[in-house]
């Protein structure tokens, strides 16, 4: 029988991680000039793919995409970027 192990997988959030160029970097963003050897090893090794992040009708977000991202379907639970500021704050609700 074969020998059945579960897949594994990396999901990297790269949200927040784009940037403009700086004068101070030589012209490169800071992603770019960042020592990351693990980021760089997963690139160039693993599969990379796409996802749509952002439901149909809902306006583009970090805040809807990482909790559609995270399996919360926002249609259902989002009720505006307020409750998730709060949260990252240590603000009970």
């Amino acid at each position: 029988m074969k020998n059945l192990r579960p897949t594994k997988y990396i999901v990297i959030i790269a949200d927040g991680m784009a940037d403009r160029p700086v004068k101070e970097l030589d012209g490169d963003t800071p992603l770019k000039k960042a020592n990351k050897p693990h980021m760089d090893k997963l690139a160039s090794n693993g599969i990379i793919g796409k996802i749509r992040t952002i439901p149909h009708g809902f306006h583009p977000g970090s805040d809807i995409a990482n909790m559609n991202i995270l399996g919360y379907n926002p249609a259902k639970y989002y009720s505006g970027r307020a409750p998730l500021e709060a949260i990252s704050m240590n603000i009970n609700l």
